[in-house]
């Protein structure tokens, strides 16, 4: 299960996630974060992952496409901090980030 909570702060939008990013909760994700950006524009985005206890290979290749479109990916304890250096490090390989 994956739990998203979306709140406006500001100038950003920050989505919660709480439970895995697995199976179909990877569409559930990607469904909420194009329909987001579809509503609130290029408003800046942030993901946070603090509270994901898993990510699969389709929910990790999601993350990496949200960030190379501007979203900012926070993660908190081992599991998400590597995911999210293991993204950032190949975007900043390939030099593409949104």
């Amino acid at each position: 299960m994956l739990k998203i909570t979306v709140q406006t702060e500001g100038d950003k939008t920050l989505l919660k996630l709480d439970g895995k990013i697995t199976g179909p909760w990877v569409k559930e994700l990607e469904g909420c974060w194009q329909m987001l950006r579809r509503v609130q524009g290029r408003q800046k985005m942030v993901v946070d992952l603090a509270d994901v206890s898993f990510i699969n290979p389709a929910g990790s290749q999601l993350l990496e496409r949200m960030y190379q479109e501007g979203a900012d990916l926070l993660g908190e304890g081992p599991l998400t901090r590597s995911i999210v250096e293991e993204i950032e490090g190949r975007i900043a390989a390939q030099g593409k980030v949104g």
